[in-house]
């Protein structure tokens, strides 16, 4: 089962308050173990749910039901239920099935489940919050591993993260170490990015245009930097980590695994993401013109890409995918390049 964020038991009579004296009181209440659920760009989840017949419920049948978003669907087990008079236990469990789809908005959308037993049903809400951070975040399925196999040539020269597990393929994935499942992951995040805008180099989705200018990732240990390109146009990843001058570790991002400094959300994989931009446009023909840098944004060589596909994450995708403080973040690490990898001075790039 997919992870689900923890939160404090939910759950409300759809009815608040104490009923009117006309008005019967609902047989039955019904709670979710969890508040919040964090959404996948696909798969599913489950959400574990009880009803609760009132003391006084008549012999019936209890109806559970689910109504979920767009780009979502929801299914309830068991769907019915039989309860007796007085009912025989304080609680009946339910399990929710929820199944994401790409086409889920961005942002929070409610999922209700809903209980019915006699005239007066009762639901309760739980959030679905889908940005960068949530769908980052997840192990990509079998079926999205094999994708990325079939468009990315990954050799996995040097890892130092051997012998952890960051995914399993108990789990629906694949048995990954620490730093593949992070590769894996931000790859799979890659593929989905779609803007608003066309990027000011390519008008392919950036996945696309990667997949299509280099044949894949080379990570090792015996390379001074990360590189493009090898004669099998594979981008040498520089992959060590070291300790670091005040505890923990220093290198490679995606495999530092004790740093109490480093982002593990989306900003550590916006920023792998950039250096595979970087190195690929020099695959396209566009070496640096100033020194280790560029002279000019206009010319969209490797650091304008780079920046320009932090600002595009940044300022042109859906509405909700991208949480304020990751915005401003993906800001200040465009702006850091504008500042100190265009020589001479930044403007605004525009569409091809």
């Amino acid at each position: 089962m997919l992870p689900i964020r923890a939160g404090v038991l939910s759950g409300a009579l759809l009815f608040a308050g104490a009923a009117p004296l006309d008005q019967a009181a609902p047989t039955v209440t019904v709670s979710c173990k969890t508040d919040v659920l964090e959404a996948a760009w696909s798969g599913t989840d489950s959400l574990e749910c009880i009803a609760k017949p009132v003391l006084h419920s008549p012999s019936a049948n209890l109806k559970m039901s689910c109504l979920a978003p767009g780009g979502m669907t929801c299914e309830v087990h068991p769907a019915t239920m039989r309860v007796t008079t007085p009912p025989p236990s304080s609680s009946m469990n339910v399990t929710v099935k929820v199944t994401y789809t790409p086409a889920l908005a961005g942002g929070q959308s409610p999922l209700e489940i809903r209980a019915s037993l006699g005239d007066l049903p009762a639901s309760t809400t739980v959030q679905v919050v889908k940005n960068l951070n949530t769908v980052s975040s997840r192990c990509p399925g079998a079926a999205d591993l094999q994708a990325i196999d079939r468009d990315v040539r990954l050799v996995w020269r040097a890892d130092p993260t051997a012998g952890t597990t960051g995914c399993r393929a108990a789990e629906g994935s694949r048995d990954l170490t620490v730093m593949q499942a992070r590769v894996y992951r931000a790859l799979n995040t890659m593929r989905h990015l779609s803007f608003t805008e066309p990027l000011p180099w390519t008008r392919d989705p950036v996945y696309r245009w990667l997949t299509r200018t280099v044949r894949g990732l080379d990570f090792r240990s015996d390379v001074a930097n990360s590189s493009c390109c090898s004669p099998d146009k594979l981008i040498n990843i520089r992959a060590v980590v070291s300790p670091g001058p005040s505890g923990g570790q220093q290198g490679f991002m995606m495999a530092i695994t004790s740093s109490n400094q480093m982002p593990t959300d989306f900003r550590m994989m916006a920023s792998f993401l950039q250096l595979l931009v970087h190195e690929a446009r020099h695959a396209d023909g566009k070496p640096h013109t100033c020194g280790p840098s560029d002279q000019t944004m206009e010319e969209m060589g490797a650091w304008g890409a780079a920046h320009a596909f932090q600002t595009w994450i940044a300022d042109k995708m859906a509405p909700g995918l991208v949480p304020d403080d990751l915005r401003a973040n993906l800001r200040q690490q465009a702006d850091q390049i504008c500042r100190t990898r265009i020589c001479g001075g930044c403007k605004a790039p525009q569409d091809p």
